[in-house]
């Protein structure tokens, strides 16, 4: 303390710590002979030290404090990314759901309004696509089945029951016929509508000559009706009983029309005289046509009986194919064989060889009558029009079914198919003529189907081995009655489908990457086939046994691949090189 008394009184010679608690032991034993000065350094010291011990309470405060905060920023961080888990969870979670409801409101939709099932399909394969760029495999069969199932192009709607149906020879227009006798043509190119006449009664065929510049109807009232499209005018030519179907000869000099009367009628359009063909049984005719060389006529009807005649020496061949009726028949492009459709049970469409006289393909699947075929003439397809609501798309060669055309609400009345098999119209009771693209059907059983993530493009893979890429985009609206669909698009050469590959074993697997770059199949004897669209280049990556599934990485710059064994490899995608593998515990 005596130190502490010199001038300036310096706050280090204060005591503090252990120090000071003795001298306030000595300070209360020597009490009363403390001087002022002792007593005023003891007491300075113990603000002091009352000063030093705040200090540290404050900064252990401050120390619990920011142990505290950042105890609590952790659980905080921690509770974030729970909750942005959770969330993304929930919102995979939502979006799978939803996807998943449009997919299966898609598949409810097909058989009612096939346009509608394939908006549905496409937005549930968006929404279903998750951060990684993967679709939900339902929203994606989905969309494949809607696809398959909605090719319809353009809908016509008429007043009445509409009924017969045919396409010019140039593919341009579309004339159809209905109960109430109008015959109207359509241009395909823009929609529009041209009313060509009125048959005077129900027309159940239409047929444009070879040249592509008249139109001849059928009528109820035994009429044939023959208008020049050039100017609208109309000539008949009288029957005397119901006409049922009719055939311009190859070389359009000639009209061959069948009915009621039992006999085949043969118009020379020159002079307007008629010669006829009877069969030797008196039962009605449904159908008639000539051989593509014009040299044989063909006809059946009610009976079941396949007639062909020679023009030439008019002999007549007979075949008895069906204790039934048949409705209609067209002869194959080369002439060799020719389609029956059946009216009754088993109703099935028939291919008959005419050099063998055997049948060679069977069409079954129709529940109903069928009522009208139709056979492509550069393509071996032929298609089917049925009263239970279908028209149907077969290989004319093995009879297979290749596709089903859904969405008449009654039954469809004819059907006819351009001459390549590119397109189909059909006619119904619903009042609708409807147009079909037909230019995308696979000819085989689909293992695997992928969507680009931009939806736009489709891959699918058969069992087969065929690999296919399919470009989709919206229809547009062009003119009143469209629907909007998606369609099949041509590439640059003109393709709509792009056969990429064909292997001798099936394939099982396909995906895109995530930049839509990268097309990745796997087949069943363990070859990889990986497809880069930019540079057009095909790599081969040999994986062993039937590879079951494979992806891409979030980046597309790996490719991973397991087979059936559980063998899994990740590949490179910018070498082909192998980075990794590993085989997976077997069950």
């Amino acid at each position: 303390s005596d130190l502490w008394e010199t001038p300036g009184q310096p706050d280090g010679l204060l005591l503090r710590g252990e120090s000071l608690p003795e001298a306030e032991r000595w300070a209360a034993a020597n009490h009363p002979s403390l001087t002022d000065t002792e007593r005023d350094f003891l007491a300075k010291s113990q603000r002091a030290q009352a000063a030093v011990e705040r200090e540290r309470r404050q900064q252990r405060r401050i120390r619990l404090l920011a142990i505290s905060s950042s105890a609590l920023s952790v659980v905080a961080i921690v509770a974030l990314i729970g909750a942005l888990l959770a969330y993304r969870n929930a919102e995979r979670e939502r979006r799978t759901a939803q996807a998943r409801g449009l997919a299966a409101a898609s598949t409810v939709q097909l058989s009612k309004d096939p346009e509608m099932s394939v908006i549905l399909a496409r937005e549930g394969a968006l929404i279903g696509r998750n951060s990684d760029g993967a679709v939900d495999r339902d929203a994606l069969n989905a969309l494949y089945n809607a696809i398959g199932t909605s090719r319809v192009e353009r809908s016509f709607q008429q007043d009445d029951n509409v009924r017969g149906v045919a396409y010019s020879p140039d593919g341009q227009l579309l004339a159809t016929g209905s109960s109430d006798g109008d015959v109207v043509l359509y241009s395909l190119a823009d929609g529009s509508e041209r009313l060509l006449g009125n048959a005077g009664s129900t027309v159940r065929r239409v047929s444009f000559d070879p040249a592509g510049d008249q139109l001849a109807a059928t009528s109820g009232d035994g009429e044939i009706v023959i208008w020049r499209l050039a100017d609208g005018s109309s000539r008949s030519l009288s029957e005397g009983d119901t006409v049922l179907d009719l055939a311009f000869s190859p070389d359009g000099r000639t009209l061959a029309a069948v009915g009621a009367s039992q006999i085949v009628s043969l118009w020379n359009l020159a002079d307007g005289s008629r010669s006829d063909l009877a069969p030797e049984a008196d039962d009605t005719l449904t159908s008639v046509a000539f051989s593509p060389d014009g040299r044989q006529l063909a006809a059946t009807g009610d009976d079941g009986i396949l007639r062909i005649w020679d023009l030439a020496t008019q002999a007549q061949r007979a075949a008895d194919l069906a204790s039934g009726r048949f409705n209609d028949l067209a002869y194959s492009p080369d002439g060799r064989r020719i389609a029956l459709a059946m009216g009754n049970e088993p109703y099935e469409a028939l291919v008959w060889d005419l050099e063998t006289g055997s049948v060679v393909a069977r069409m079954l699947g129709h529940t109903n009558s069928i009522l009208g075929l139709s056979w492509a003439t550069e393509r071996d397809l032929i298609a089917t029009a049925a009263t239970d609501g279908t028209a149907r798309i077969w290989d004319a060669t093995s009879g297979r079914l290749m596709l089903t055309l859904l969405g008449h609400k009654e039954r469809v009345n004819a059907v006819a198919l351009t001459t390549d098999g590119s397109g189909a119209s059909t006619t119904s009771n619903d009042g609708m003529a409807r147009v079909w693209n037909l230019r995308f059907i696979l000819p085989e059983v689909v293992q695997a189907i992928d969507l680009t993530p931009a939806g736009d493009e489709l891959a699918a893979v058969g069992i087969k081995g065929t690999l296919w890429t399919l470009r989709i985009e919206p229809a547009p609206a062009a003119a009143a009655g469209d629907s909007t669909t998606l369609n099949p698009q041509p590439d640059a050469s003109g393709r709509i489908s792009n056969v990429l590959r064909r292997f001798e074993q099936p394939m099982l697997d396909v995906a895109y990457s995530r930049d839509g770059r990268l097309l990745a199949t796997a087949n069943e004897n363990g070859i990889v086939l990986l497809y880069d669209g930019q540079s057009d280049r095909t790599r081969e990556l040999a994986h062993e046994n039937q590879v079951r599934a494979l992806d891409f990485s979030p980046d597309s710059s790996l490719l991973v691949t397991a087979n059936d064994e559980g063998l899994v490899k990740i590949w490179s995608t910018a070498d082909g090189s192998l980075q990794q593998e590993w085989a997976t515990p077997t069950i």
